[in-house]
């Protein structure tokens, strides 16, 4: 790596970490992540990788947008995505109902818990399962484009410009600093209960394990397919179907249970280990999907 571009790593990190965990100062002070205001000012966050990365362009490291992935890529890439991130989900979802951590639930009960942990309005009566199934589908279609409006905001730090700098190291070896990378700038706003509520210590751990796991992933998509927007539709659709899932399930420990405890981990981990020991991590010719 280039001189430029070891600082230019350095600006995007102190950035990124400065500006987030300076918004999350803010949600702690205005009473938490439950309180009016918080989601704004969580969901701005996501653009400080962002701006650390156009820092680094404009101040210090010329390259950084060259590098950084922003060609579409593939149209296989994105299907793949389409088909992949709900796989992963919903086979966690399975395991965890084979394990016993948790069940089928037809009451939604896990919904009415969610909106009290948030300070929200009970939901209506509990909807029929076909009409769940039907609210669920945007989850599974357009919320992952939507998503990655705000998603590119993280993808464009983590797996564009910062993974594409550290891949001297080996592209393994690169997604897997980036994953820690990713847990530790998410450790403030976990201790405050995003993620893991009721977790401040176990739970920022755990989402370093979440983010490993689901940044190699991520980061083989992006260096496969040569951009960083398939990479960015993953963590779009990742944000938009892991509560979809859980959904369908009894309320359970969050560090155990779907959407992001440790058993509903357990296939995306298995994926990241078979994509860790024999894929390929050659960029695919002309960013065709294979």
């Amino acid at each position: 790596m280039p001189p430029a571009g070891w600082r230019g790593v350095a600006l995007c990190l102190a950035i990124a970490f400065a500006l987030a965990w300076s918004l999350w100062e803010l949600v702690a002070l205005q009473g938490g992540i439950v309180r009016g205001g918080a989601l704004l000012l969580i969901t701005s966050s996501m653009f400080a990788p962002l701006l650390g990365t156009l820092a680094a362009w404009a101040w210090i490291d010329r390259e950084a947008l060259r590098v950084a992935g922003l060609r579409w890529g593939g149209l296989g890439w994105y299907l793949l995505v389409y088909g992949l991130v709900p796989a992963l989900l919903l086979l966690g979802g399975v395991v965890c109902v084979l394990t016993g951590v948790q069940q089928f639930d037809p009451t939604f009960r896990y919904l009415q818990e969610e909106a009290q942990r948030m300070g929200l309005p009970p939901p209506p009566v509990p909807p029929s399962l076909t009409m769940a199934i039907l609210l669920a589908i945007p989850a599974f279609t357009i919320a992952p484009l939507f998503n990655m409006l705000f998603a590119i905001g993280e993808e464009l730090g983590w797996r564009g410009y910062l993974l594409a700098r550290l891949l001297p190291l080996g592209p393994r070896r690169a997604a897997l600093a980036v994953g820690v990378l990713w847990g530790l700038w998410h450790a403030p706003l976990v201790a405050m209960g995003w993620n893991y509520p009721g977790e401040p210590v176990r739970g920022p751990l755990l989402m370093i394990g979440f983010t490993v796991v689901w940044g190699v992933i991520l980061a083989w998509l992006r260096v496969r397919s040569g951009s960083v927007w398939p990479a960015a539709l993953a963590h779009g659709a990742l944000n938009a179907e892991a509560g979809s899932v859980a959904l369908f399930l009894t309320p359970a420990s969050p560090l155990v249970g779907a959407p992001v405890g440790w058993v509903a981990l357990l296939p995306a981990a298995l994926c990241a280990l078979a994509l860790l020991g024999k894929a390929s991590w050659q960029p695919a010719e002309s960013g065709a999907a294979p």
